[in-house]
């Protein structure tokens, strides 16, 4: 199960058809498949209740769509995070 915090990557990866079962606000492609996904916040804000209570086993952030606290905050859970960096 994966909560994705960024919008490019939650499309990419309904697409490769795995378990998107978190997003943000801001990812509505597809949107036939994104409406049926629980939104968590935004790319900067983030409702960490909400995300836990999904007991994702990974969360998907970008080093410059989401802020570092988010990350810190999701690591003091416990949670694992992949982090995208794209240069």
């Amino acid at each position: 199960k994966i909560v994705s915090l960024v919008p490019s990557w939650t499309e990419t990866l309904l697409r490769a058809d795995l378990n998107v079962v978190g997003r943000t606000r801001f990812c509505i492609h597809p949107a036939e498949q994104v409406k049926n996904i629980q939104v968590v916040g935004g790319t900067k804000s983030l409702n960490i209740s909400e995300l836990l209570a999904l007991k994702p086993d990974y969360v998907l952030l970008d080093r410059e769509e989401n802020k570092k606290e988010m990350a810190e905050q999701l690591e003091a859970h416990n949670v694992r995070l992949i982090v995208s960096h794209v240069e």
